[in-house]
């Protein structure tokens, strides 16, 4: 399903706008019980002064996102109001598209301040 189309108050479908699809994946993903969720990207992870993260907590990505920090390319960041639906039984990957394959390394985002 495209995580980006949606319906107005009146009914009407419309696009969701600007990370939409990140919202729609979290969302569906909490309500199923989803053990991860894996954002296809076109880069291949998080990227903070210039270095890809290999993992990261919700928490800290929670907090790069609200205050506003801008990012040198390449990066990709999840749309914030779709880390609303992350839970502690959750992970999530990023990952290039140009990999063709789901098995990719990216990012790890993980619950809490420490993943095993």
């Amino acid at each position: 399903m495209p995580g980006f189309v949606g319906k107005t108050l009146k009914n009407e479908i419309s696009t969701m706008g600007r990370g939409a699809s990140d919202l729609s994946a979290f969302f569906i993903a909490k309500c199923i019980g989803a053990d991860e969720v894996i954002k296809i990207s076109d880069v291949d992870g998080v990227y903070l002064n210039g270095q890809k993260v290999d993992r990261i907590s919700v928490e800290e990505l929670t907090k790069i996102c609200s205050n506003g920090t801008h990012y040198e390319k390449p990066y990709s960041i999840i749309q914030l109001k779709a880390l609303n639906y992350f839970n502690s039984k959750m992970t999530a990957r990023v990952i290039s598209h140009q990999h063709n394959d789901l098995q990719a390394q990216g990012t790890i985002i993980y619950a809490g301040e420490k993943h095993a």
